[in-house]
């Protein structure tokens, strides 16, 4: 058994990226980097991680990749041809993603439901597994017969993930929206925003402060039937690169980090805390992330507690610090939310 970890980050995102010397590194880098090699068992812990849209090639990628969307298919793939070459029955599954990166790791969880994980002979069968998972009929459903005989002909009989944790998923069904997103919505919306029972831990950092209408949060709906399964969807205080990282400012972010960092590691996954920050600061200064741009496309605030059943959305603590520390922070949104007594998830 060995653990392997997928990571996923957002757009234009990638381990070197700078604010003028300064590094700037998501949350998905910093947490990817402190994934130990083994664990105090001797059990091995694989990484695979992947730059964010825009960030694969040249100018063209980086506007087509960045302000549309596209390569998302490719990203894919790659990540779940990772997995068809890495996997072996018994080892767990760890997925992370940030912004979009968060859509490509749900949408990797989503194919395994869908097709499992193709054992490595098979490999030349990913083109119609992407294709099965894509399909929109009732007959692509993953209890439908024809994806049934496909993960028997072609698939490990069984490829339950451990955990996916992500910060801030966002478009509407996980489409950026942007200009182009009635064409392309077809190609990239979930099956559906449901956490699939396959999936037993599920965390999700989500910011409670972003205004800009493309970032609208896609939050995980949870299955009744699904019992076993543990879904926390926390909102934080801050605008999108306040939860997932790669700005200068990094106290807000921070306490994100280490609120996925203790989830990941009580799921198994071994870290190396010294590679880490020791602390968030709840009353750090905020990011702005309304440009002329985004002001110029209009805003909408977060809704907080929409999701069902609301008992697996909440509110983490340092937003609850923050809102006591500061009296000029009473963002409506957090306002009308706190007023539903949502539950509270500690570090």
């Amino acid at each position: 058994m060995k653990r392997i970890a997928l990571f996923a980050d957002g757009t234009w995102s990638k381990p070197d990226q700078k604010d003028g010397s300064a590094q700037t590194p998501t949350n998905v880098v910093k947490l990817s980097v402190a994934v130990a090699p083994q664990d105090a068992f001797g059990v091995d812990q694989i990484v695979f991680y992947q730059k964010g849209l825009g960030e694969q090639g040249g100018l063209w990628d980086k506007l087509t990749g960045g302000a549309f969307g596209m390569g998302i298919s490719a990203h894919i793939r790659a990540l779940y041809l990772f997995l068809v070459q890495n996997y072996a029955p018994g080892d767990q599954l760890f997925l992370f993603g940030f912004s979009r990166g968060a859509y490509t790791v749900r949408s990797v969880a989503g194919m395994i439901r869908n097709c499992g994980i193709l054992r490595p002979q098979f490999v030349e069968h990913i083109g119609d597994a992407y294709a099965l998972y894509r399909d929109r009929t009732p007959d692509s459903h993953p209890d439908a017969p024809q994806s049934i005989t496909f993960r028997e002909a072609y698939a490990w009989p069984d490829a339950p993930i451990e955990l996916i944790g992500v910060w801030d998923t966002v478009g509407a069904l996980g489409i950026p929206v942007t200009p182009l997103r009635f064409w392309t919505k077809p190609l990239y919306e979930f099956h559906d925003v449901a956490l699939s029972s396959h999936v037993r831990y599920g965390y999700q950092a989500l910011a409670v402060d972003e205004r800009r209408k493309p970032f609208t949060p896609t939050l995980w709906q949870t299955q009744s039937h699904a019992t076993d399964q543990v879904v926390e969807q926390a909102w934080f205080p801050g605008v999108h690169g306040d939860v997932g990282g790669g700005q200068t400012l990094t106290g807000l972010s921070d306490g994100a980090l280490l609120w996925m960092a203790d989830r990941a590691s009580r799921c198994g996954l071994a870290l190396d805390a010294s590679l880490l920050p020791p602390h968030g600061d709840p009353a750090a200064q905020m990011g702005d992330s309304m440009t002329l741009f985004y002001r110029l496309l209009g805003q909408r605030e977060r809704q907080p507690g929409q999701s069902n059943p609301v008992g697996r959305e909440g509110v983490h603590t340092s937003t609850l610090s923050r809102h006591s520390a500061l009296p000029n922070y009473r963002p409506p949104a957090l306002e009308r939310f706190l007023a539903m007594r949502p539950v509270t998830y500690l570090p």
